[in-house]
């Protein structure tokens, strides 16, 4: 999933499963190369007894393969139906920072995750990318600087600026210190050459591929570098890696606004908000200015120390992002939906807005700092200084009145500003790409935008895009029609007709 880094503290995800595992290694992945096969071994408690798991080691540069060498760690869940077993099917949810084991191991422990036909046919491999969750070494910053008082990511003066930038450079400086040299190579590229490595791990020929979100970046990466690899590959959900960051910014804002506005249109007359009858979009907006003009109180925050105690109008903005991922939720994941969102805005004009209050870091390896790590690398702006933030904010504004720039891409202009890293993997055009895959976005996406579907699939044409006429981030996680319609393209290999629409 794309959700950032300051999600409200109701969406924040369960522990990442821990993983013990033999380590394989690899030099540079090329389609001939001969590979070990992956040593699986059962997952520590309190992983189902079917949860396999292990490390893939894998050079840190992969310009100096036989230099330094980490590890990303890597589950798998056989296939029930062992007689019609297809293959693998590799899986990243996204992020950056997501965990694909932490996603594997719930279904293996509660299901729901995968379509029926594809659980039992697949042996489903759940992949962290390097640095995250389970890999080695996982991302590590300093959780006190992130949790020191806030600085306002929409500074209104070059004071504020620099106040924000320096905060962002420590918090970086405090990654490279705490997790060394690694911190510098989590970028996009190096990522798909990991997936090249675990496809020659795998030993089962080409890759079957299913990614979320910022996990489709990473499958048209890997696409563009290794084409003749690829067998299936879904790309739900697109995020394209061709725009500078003024253009990034501005479809997500656009995207994310449109959602917000489905969401005003069901609330007002559905039973199941606790703003039905109003304006909602007139009510948030009053309400986020409240919270700009004195923040609001957080009382249960106040109680359990796991969030700030008061909540400013950027907190709600960046805050409402995430309730708009899934419109029934996703309990299986510990996010919320639209009902909560409705109630966590009538809870807030009543005087407490825990529900959108930033949660406290409590763990040096929080995904977080493996997400923003990842963003820094791969989309940080190619401008600074207050003068050009401000025209930013202004854009974000024009375009998203509502909610006025915030989202994942504005976090990564403001707080990559003085990042301590190279920026190695900047936006460029796409390399030709001939590969088939299917590309899947909902119209109202609040995350990722429909427009970077259609590029995407510009940059693709042998792959087909099916539209899901319908809001929310993603769609394979929305049981219905449009999961059933990739798990049968999963199943088969035949891609649906060009131009398909599903409600």
């Amino acid at each position: 999933m794309r959700t950032g880094s300051r999600i409200p503290v109701t969406a924040v995800l369960a522990a990442a499963v821990l993983l013990m595992a033999a380590t394989v290694a690899f030099a540079v992945p090329r389609a001939s190369a001969a590979a070990p096969a992956i040593d699986w071994k059962p997952c520590p408690a309190p992983s189902a007894r079917t949860l396999q798991c292990a490390q893939v080691e894998v050079p840190m540069d992969w310009r100096d393969p036989s230099g330094k060498k980490i590890s990303f760690g890597v589950n798998r869940l056989p296939a029930t139906a062992r007689a019609e077993r297809i293959g693998t099917l590799v899986f990243n949810p996204g992020g950056p920072g997501g965990s694909g084991t932490q996603w594997v191991a719930t279904e293996a422990a509660k299901g729901g995750m995968f379509g029926k036909d594809v659980r039992s046919r697949y042996d489903l491999v759940g992949f962290d990318p390097r640095g995250v969750a389970s890999s080695r070494p996982a991302v590590r910053c300093d959780n006190e600087i992130w949790n020191s008082p806030r600085v306002s990511l929409f500074p209104t003066s070059a004071e504020q600026y620099e106040q924000m930038a320096d905060k962002y450079e420590r918090l970086g400086r405090s990654c490279l210190e705490l997790t060394g040299p690694a911190v510098r190579f989590m970028d996009t590229v190096s990522v798909a050459r990991d997936l090249e490595a675990l496809r020659n791990a795998v030993g089962e020929g080409k890759l079957n591929y299913l990614g979320l979100s910022y996990g489709t970046e990473i499958g048209q990466q890997y696409s563009q570098l290794y084409p003749e690899n690829v067998r299936r590959m879904v790309l739900d959900g697109a995020l394209v890696h061709s725009l500078e960051a003024s253009s990034f910014n501005e479809n997500e804002s656009v995207a994310y606004e449109a959602t917000l506005g489905r969401f005003a249109q069901w609330c007002a007359r559905s039973t199941d908000c606790a703003l039905k009858g109003r304006d909602v979009l007139a009510a948030f907006s009053e309400l986020v200015r409240k919270a700009d003009a004195e923040p609001i109180p957080a009382a249960v925050c106040a109680k359990s120390a796991a969030c700030r105690t008061s909540v400013t109008g950027e907190d709600i903005r960046f805050a409402a992002q995430g309730y708009l991922l899934f419109p029934s939720g996703l309990p299986q994941m510990g996010y919320p939906g639209w009902r909560e969102l409705g109630d966590a805005l009538k809870s807030a004009e009543q005087g407490d807005a825990s529900a959108f209050s930033p949660r406290i870091i409590e763990q040096q390896t929080d995904a977080a700092f493996s997400g923003l790590a990842v963003g820094c690398l791969d989309n940080r702006a190619d401008f600074k200084g207050y003068p050009a933030l401000k025209a930013q904010i202004a854009l974000g504004k024009v375009v998203s009145p509502h909610v006025q720039g915030a989202g994942q891409s504005y976090q990564y202009i403001a707080q990559c500003t003085d990042w301590p890293t190279a920026f190695t993997n900047p936006p460029k055009p796409a390399a030709p790409n001939q590969t088939r895959a299917l590309i899947v976005n909902a119209l109202y996406d609040p995350s990722t935008a429909y427009a970077w579907a259609q590029l995407m699939a510009t940059q693709m044409p042998n792959s087909v895009l099916l539209t899901r006429d319908g809001a929310g981030h993603t769609s394979y996680t929305h049981a219905g029609p449009t999961r059933d319609a990739i798990d049968r393209y999963l199943l088969s290999g035949v891609l649906p007709a060009p131009g398909t629409f599903i409600k």
